[in-house]
């Protein structure tokens, strides 16, 4: 490692300079220092109809009202994602937002990138919805965030915000637990405690278990012929615990120390082909990192950020059934990472901004196979940008590098990548106090292959291109507060864009979930919209309503080869059309909760043949809640039905998904 660093020296100069800075503004600052009272303001959060580039936002007081164990389970209520579910209550769940591919998904958790280097995919699965204080899904990235500049060459970037990000004021212990049960063996319980550590130090920690059987009935269609069955493997045990420390400095900066551990086994239940459902395939995970983040503003025109942070995922698998040289497969995996970024964002005049940002990353795979490559990769992310901001007029140019260069222990590495991709994007209100907002933005995305793309034994290619996605969006957001009693606000948004994609790597799901089929598309045209709209008002003064819906076209069709039978259909797992919609109707401290997910009709194969249609489907849920107090404490009770009309479905063909189910949950809370 150490080799690496003398070599990219010159990446990493910039990081040096924002240390130099740091310090040579820490000094100035002190000489002047008077030590006055520090100001902590509850942050506000932007939203689709202001944002001059689209964003779908939820945030805890809906979440917590919703039957979304998890953030992937939460991301279903964002326009324009398409949740790749391979069924099993503990099977693995992606995000694929605008027929991008979840490996263009980028995830900063509290500010910090979260990475899976093995397959580029990170399973939202895995982080529990009371880990979930505001979550936030942008296309392209945020204007006037000072972020990492690896956020930057995403296509698509999902802002996880803890309750820890926020240091805000804190006088006495908080403490919160939860427990839920439901079908097929489900149980679910978390305990979350808050605790100030003096008047500028904060302690929160949060634990989570998880257990299922996961053994939901499903039916399974072959012609003429009908059989009712079990799902099998589909266990779970899950052990999540996360802690943070906070600290407040008398001149405002704020550091953050978080560490992260995730245990889990789980079954992995196999395809359903001929009716034979039985599998022996087991996946254990070990997850843990640590990162620390420290911000600072000087003045109001200049902050800082920096964070370090260190990795260690663990993945075994297992399939007794699969022989390989006479052994039955028992494979382990090890994926480690050290990971620095650090950013400023300047505003140079009234008018205009300046940031720049750098991240360095090495990350290392090691396995338990015979002449496995063991490849470590070297990543620099460097991003400068420039915002104009006068009035009406917004805006925002950036440029962003990457480099990335891999050493093996056997055969050959992949050949060194290095592009410079542009971001561009504008936004424009008619007047100072007009509810309409046009926006649009240009944006080109560079996506290295990942470990197992070129190295996984027998079907890695070590000469696979990298993938590279060209977007443009072009759209209209409309927000207005009505002041009447049954509607108080509304606002829409349409977004039009226009993606191309060359060389796409395209991931497949194989016999089993751990061994994946690689395929190189070629060229993919996307053409699509997505529709936003959001309200609430009142029905009566006790009686209040809220509305959250979506809906998505999409057409993604693969432009590789002009003689293959796939020419200008839909790529396979993508639907033209889905969408959602959460109805809220609330009377005193009773609630009740109304959601839906539609999915397009949609092919499992390229070449849309007959045979690979996969049907729509539409899954109602409900959900009744029930909040009330006893002297200090806050229960709140939900009942919930998922699945109500017990819809027959596959997100992934020959994965079916669970049908009709019900789930009680309480949480007890002090609040004084």
């Amino acid at each position: 490692m150490g080799i690496c660093i003398i070599k990219y020296r010159y990446q990493l100069l910039l990081m040096v300079c924002f240390i130099f800075v740091k310090q040579h503004f820490s000094i100035a600052q002190v000489s002047g220092d008077s030590l006055q009272n520090v100001d902590i303001i509850s942050k506000k959060y932007i939203n689709n109809f202001s944002s001059t580039v689209p964003v779908q936002t939820i945030n805890a007081n809906i979440i917590k009202l919703l039957n979304a164990p998890s953030v992937a389970d939460i991301s279903k209520f964002l326009t324009g994602v398409v949740i790749k579910d391979y069924g099993g209550l503990g099977g693995l769940k992606t995000v694929s937002v605008r027929s991008l591919g979840a490996s263009h998904t980028g995830v900063l958790y509290d500010g910090v990138n979260i990475t899976d280097m093995q397959n580029s995919q990170i399973d939202l699965g895995k982080y529990a919805d009371n880990l979930v204080q505001h979550l936030a899904l942008y296309q392209s990235v945020p204007v006037s965030a000072n972020l990492p500049a690896q956020a930057y060459s995403a296509s698509s970037l999902l802002l996880i915000e803890t309750p820890a990000a926020s240091i805000l004021p804190l006088h006495q212990i908080k403490l919160k637990a939860g427990t839920q049960w439901g079908s097929w063996g489900l149980n679910r319980h978390h305990i979350v405690l808050q605790a100030p550590l003096g008047s500028r130090t904060q302690l929160a920690a949060t634990l989570n278990y998880q257990n299922t059987k996961g053994n939901y009935p499903f039916t399974s269609v072959n012609g003429n012929v009908t059989e009712h069955l079990r799902r099998d493997n589909s266990q779970v045990n899950a052990v999540q615990a996360e802690v943070n420390l906070s600290h407040l400095f008398k001149d405002s900066s704020q550091l953050q120390v978080k560490v992260f551990g995730q245990n889990s086994d789980r079954g992995l239940p196999k395809s359903v082909i001929y009716y034979y459902n039985l599998s022996n395939e087991n996946l254990w995970n070990n997850d843990f990192f640590t990162q620390v983040n420290y911000k600072r503003k000087f003045g109001t025109r200049t902050s800082f950020n920096t964070a370090l942070k260190y990795s260690n995922h663990y993945t075994r698998y297992t399939n007794p059934d699969l022989i390989i040289n006479n052994t039955p497969t028992d494979n382990n995996y090890t994926e480690q990472s050290v990971y620095y970024t650090a950013s400023v964002l300047n505003k140079i005049s009234k008018f205009w901004s300046f940031s720049i940002a750098s991240d360095v990353a090495i990350t290392d795979l090691n396995a338990n196979l015979r002449s496995f490559a063991y490849p470590r990769r070297f990543s620099n992310y460097s991003v400068t940008g420039v915002q104009y901001n006068r009035g009406l007029l917004d805006v925002n140019v950036a440029a962003l590098y990457t480099y990335m260069q891999d050493k093996v222990e056997f055969g050959m590495p992949a050949a060194k990548q290095s592009r410079l991709t542009p971001n561009l994007s504008l936004a424009y209100k008619l007047h100072a106090n007009s509810p309409v907002l046009l926006r649009a933005f240009y944006k080109t995305i560079f996506r290295n292959p990942n470990f197992n793309d070129l190295y996984y034994t027998i079907i890695g290619n070590r000469n696979l291109r990298p993938e590279l996605a060209k977007q443009l969006n072009i759209g209209i957001a409309y927000q207005k507060e009505v002041k009447r009693i049954w509607l108080q606000k509304i606002g829409w948004s349409v977004d039009a864009y226009y993606n191309n994609v060359t060389d796409k790597i395209l991931a497949m799901p194989g016999a089993n979930l751990f061994a994946w089929s690689m395929l190189n598309i070629g060229k993919v045209n996307i053409l699509g919209a997505d529709i936003s709209i959001e309200g609430n008002g009142k029905i009566s003064p006790e009686i209040d309503w809220r509305l959250k819906a979506g809906f998505n076209y999409n057409l993604s069709e693969d432009r590789s080869n002009k003689n293959s039978v796939s020419y200008k259909t839909q790529i396979p797992n993508t639907p033209k059309t889905n969408g959602f919609a959460i109805v809220m109707v609330n009377y005193k401290q009773a609630g009740l909760v109304y959601n839906a997910i539609y999915s397009g009709n949609r092919y499992s194969l390229g070449g849309n043949l007959p045979e690979n249609k996969m049907d729509y489907y539409v899954i109602h849920d409900l959900s009744l809640n029930y909040t009330h107090h006893a002297r200090k404490w806050q229960f709140q009770w939900q009942l919930s039905v998922n699945n109500m009309f017990d819809k027959a479905y596959d997100i992934v063909v020959f994965y079916p998904m669970p049908g009709r189910n019900v789930a009680a949950k309480l949480v007890i809370q002090n609040f004084k």
